[in-house]
């Protein structure tokens, strides 16, 4: 390989080298915190819910707690 590959190579890899780490730096796990900005405890009535509903409220609550780190 001549020089002139190596330092083009080289400069292509130097220019993406810093696009690629961007790329992964956006991945970062933030789903947790923008839930918790927006979520919180639902309550249902064990007399006019359905039992799907209710569940579904048992379950959202318990992801909230879980996330938010807030004791039920």
């Amino acid at each position: 390989m001549t020089y002139r590959k190596q330092i083009r190579l080289g400069t292509l890899f130097g220019l993406l080298l810093p696009l690629i780490q961007a790329c992964s730096a956006l991945q970062t796990p933030t789903a947790g915190t923008e839930f918790c900005a927006v979520a919180k405890v639902i309550q249902f009535s064990r007399l006019n819910d359905t039992l799907e509903t209710i569940a579904a409220v048992k379950e959202h609550n318990a992801v909230y707690y879980t996330l938010c780190q807030k004791a039920p």
